[in-house]
């Protein structure tokens, strides 16, 4: 979370850390308090009083195993007990 808006971020500096977007979440708000859940259900969600965003992934059921993971290109993968990728960001970082 960067001004409470779930995204990913590249972030460099020291003492006065620069930061740019790499993917963020369409969200329909963005309040202060925000807060990100990896559900049991398979779904990700950004709540503030109520959710604002959701990668709607969730499923009928409890997923027994999952694993969130960013990977060095940058990609935001969601990958289930199976470890089948079930949601991804599809972003990239551009290095250069």
């Amino acid at each position: 979370m960067l001004n409470n808006q779930f995204g990913i971020y590249n972030a460099y500096g020291y003492d006065n850390v620069i930061s740019t977007a790499i993917w963020t979440a369409n969200q329909s708000s963005t309040p202060t308090g925000a807060r990100f859940a990896a559900q049991n259900d398979g779904n990700l969600v950004v709540y503030g009083s109520t959710a604002i965003w959701s990668s709607h992934t969730a499923t009928s059921g409890l997923m027994a195993a999952f694993c969130l993971q960013l990977l060095d290109s940058g990609n935001l993968i969601w990958k289930n007990s199976t470890n089948s990728i079930i949601w991804q960001s599809n972003t990239t970082v551009v290095t250069g």
